[in-house]
């Protein structure tokens, strides 16, 4: 692990270019860490967060897509939502992509910046990489086949963390969770 000549080499892997609560949430993570701890990758499809993430240090890795598979409480896998398994599914063929990138970086650990990053966290497992994943909404119980997808991934996942105490209740199939609140900038 980290020692003050040999910082900790972690991938964070989010699964879209796009801003957002999470992207920013997981900046603040990356910029607040202690100088010299950690040397931050991230992986990730190009758009408009890249540029703050390299603005922090961190070294980014475009590919085009990423595979992620979430299911919500409150919004479930019913009608046109199945559509975002036949999407999850045509991203899984930038496996090799994915499976490359940890190759290059070589990292101590992988960050995956969602619960639903199936494909990502199997691969780190098979390459005896330890896994963090990040829980930002409530886990849907009702629908068996992600059930058993979800056992799975858990499997394959050292730590999870969640948001919040509601978000670790629904994380059954994680041997640790811990909760760790988002942060805030107090910028303004």
């Amino acid at each position: 692990m980290s020692s003050p000549d040999c910082p900790t080499r972690v991938m964070y892997m989010d699964y879209t270019g796009a801003g957002g609560r999470a992207a920013r949430s997981l900046e603040l993570l990356i910029r607040n860490l202690p100088a010299g701890s950690v040397e931050a990758f991230l992986l990730t499809p190009a758009g408009p967060k890249v540029g703050a993430f390299r603005e922090a240090g961190v070294e980014v890795i475009t590919i085009p897509a990423m595979m992620n598979l979430r299911s919500v409480v409150g919004v479930p896998l019913q009608g046109m939502r199945w559509l975002t398994v036949i999407h999850a599914l045509g991203c899984l063929r930038h496996g090799k992509r994915v499976r490359d990138a940890i190759r290059q970086v070589r990292p101590d650990l992988v960050h995956l910046n969602e619960q639903g990053m199936y494909q990502a966290a199997w691969l780190c497992w098979q390459m005896g990489i330890p896994v963090v994943a990040h829980a930002r909404s409530i886990a849907d119980r009702g629908n068996r086949l992600l059930e058993k997808i979800r056992t799975r991934f858990a499997k394959c996942v050292n730590t999870a963390i969640a948001i919040d105490e509601s978000v670790r209740l629904s994380l059954v199939d994680f041997h640790e969770c811990h909760v760790i609140y988002d942060p805030v900038s107090l910028d303004l």
